[in-house]
Parts: structure tokens; sequence; C-alpha cells
């Protein structure tokens, strides 16, 4: 199944990141290496698709861009590699939003699925007690969210 985000943007391969079309605005990708993410896999050690994931913050439709620009909205797309790392599933590392001096409040996220599958995993916090954690198994044209 095909999802149309509505935005002029396609995800390539090779290599791996994004093709803006006409009216779309965006950054070049920002790959993220099995290196740079080792420390929060399952196996350190383990192989696995380089780079892992490639992220665009600051993209959208250039007609929205005074709006997004005021408000301090961000909107950013990722795309993954397939395969494995390891034993677990090719995934992006870990993080957690610090408070905006501007809002007074943490970033929400939304996750809209454009193709593929994914499994979602939130927690509140990222210590040893992480407090209330879910996942979501989610597939091209689900959205998923988490409040601050």
């Amino acid at each position: 199944m095909k999802f149309n985000p509505g935005l002029n943007i396609k995800p390539t391969t090779q290599p791996l990141g994004f093709d803006y079309g006409p009216g779309v605005f965006g950054p070049r990708v920002e790959n993220r290496t099995l290196d740079s993410i080792r420390k929060s896999l399952r196996d350190p050690n383990c192989t696995g698709p380089d780079p892992v994931y490639s992220i665009a913050m600051d993209i959208g439709k250039s007609e929205h861009f005074p709006i997004l620009n005021k408000l301090h909205l961000l909107y950013g797309a990722v795309t993954y590699a397939a395969g494995r790392l390891g034993d677990e599933p090719v995934r992006s590392q870990g993080h957690i939003h610090k408070v905006s001096p501007l809002s007074g409040w943490s970033t929400p996220e939304v996750y809209e699925i454009w193709s593929g599958k994914a499994i979602i995993y939130m927690q509140e916090t990222s210590d040893d007690q992480p407090g209330l954690c879910f996942a979501v198994v989610a597939n091209p044209g689900d959205v998923s969210y988490r409040s601050s």
C-alpha cells in the first residue's frame, strides 16, 4: 500500500535520503551511521546497514514556511535502510526532547508511516525506571503521536 503524505517528497535508497519536489523546502539529510548508534543497541558489535537511517529536519511546503518559522514548528522525515542490526530490527537511536525555553513544554512527536511497517516504541524517561512505556505496530497511513 502506498500512502501520500501530502508533500512532494520521495524517499531514496541509493543514497539513503529524500528527493524534494517543486514547492517543497528541506535540508541535506543527516545520516546516522551504525557506529553512531552502537551504544544503544542490544549487541553493540553487530553488523548491519550503514548508514542505518537518514533524517531531514525543517521540511515542508514552501507556501507554509513563513508560518512554520514564526511558530517555531519543525517537520522532519526519516527513512530507514532495509535489513537488521544483528538480531534486532533497523531502528533509530532513542532520544529525549528537552523543554523548550520558548514554549515551556517538550516537543510532541507525530509518527506518520508512509511505507513499510514500523514498531513505534516510546517511554516516559531514559532512566533505569522508564515510567510509562508502550509500543505501537503501524502500517502505511497510520499515525501515532506522543505528547509531552
